[in-house]
């Protein structure tokens, strides 16, 4: 993670060499540019906007041991009990990591290999301070807002919120998108001081 961001923040900074800067990152890009901010902040630089958008639980604080998995597999068997989709669920999971992994199709075979770097990425991923500042978390209506509300204790000014439409996979596409944009704008604009 820390080497995507530092990539990232290179890349930018061929742009716009001096902040402040306005950074967003959808799931695993929430992760990304949650670094970057911190990378960026080490720097002295300013981040006036630091939103994640649908991204789910956070990075964590210190190396998860055999208690923690123990505790994310009861709290996903009660989740899916609950809906009476457990079996469904997990099935459903495995076939289709599965059915990627052995597809004669070399971009689905590349884009879980992407998909499982980043898992790993994400695995090992601590950030080493806070976010200074107020993260804006968009959710998304269907998600769960308890490990959202974990990102609370990497940003030392809090957390604000914005719903958004769509699940994961529709809320950047029609009709969703025009919704998430105005959301997105306000919230830049209220940042920067700007009125509407």
């Amino acid at each position: 993670v820390e080497e995507m961001s530092r990539f990232q923040v290179r890349e930018m900074k061929m742009i716009a060499p001096k902040g402040p800067y306005l950074l967003l990152g959808r799931c695993m890009g929430g992760i990304v540019a949650y670094e970057m901010a911190l990378q960026l902040q080490a720097e002295g630089e300013e981040v006036a906007f630091l939103g994640i958008l649908d991204t789910q639980s956070p990075p964590r604080l210190e190396p998860r041991d055999a208690r923690y998995y123990v505790t994310e597999a009861v709290k996903r068997v009660i989740h899916y009990t609950r809906q009476g989709e457990l079996l469904n669920a997990t099935v459903g999971r495995y076939l289709h990591k599965s059915r990627r992994r052995r597809s004669d199709n070399e971009s689905e075979r590349i884009l879980q290999r992407v998909m499982d770097t980043h898992a790993r990425a994400r695995k090992h991923y601590i950030p080493v301070k806070f976010f200074e500042g107020t993260l804006l978390v968009f959710k998304n209506k269907e998600a769960s807002l308890d490990a959202q509300q974990q990102w609370s204790r990497l940003a030392t000014q809090g957390l604000e919120y914005l719903e958004t439409s769509g699940d994961h996979e529709t809320m950047l596409e029609e009709p969703y998108i025009h919704e998430f944009v105005r959301e997105l704008t306000a919230a830049i604009d209220a940042c920067l001081g700007r009125g509407g």
